[in-house]
């Protein structure tokens, strides 16, 4: 990927991951899954494993959209270093 691309979809990752409405939904499901494995029964480990990879799976989102922000931070501080050394 080039670092205009980069660039692009660190800002949209910053749009997603700065969305009130996100954060509220992302928070709510993590409560939701936290819940879910707290309250299961002792023989469920099916609920339990159930709510253990969909907090994996919350979690994994969240670290890809943090990935894409923090590229797109590294690639505009490249391309500002190029545009400052090329005049």
């Amino acid at each position: 990927m080039n670092r205009r691309a980069a660039l692009e979809l660190g800002g949209q990752a910053r749009m997603v991951l700065d969305n009130p409405a996100v954060a509220h939904a992302l928070r709510a499901l993590e409560e939701k899954y936290v819940q879910a494995w707290m309250t299961s029964a002792p023989a469920d480990e099916a609920s339990r494993e159930d709510a253990y990879r969909a907090l994996r799976a919350l979690q994994a989102l969240t670290d890809e959209l943090t990935i894409l922000l923090d590229n797109g931070e590294i690639a505009a501080q490249q391309i500002d270093r190029e545009e400052r050394r090329n005049g």
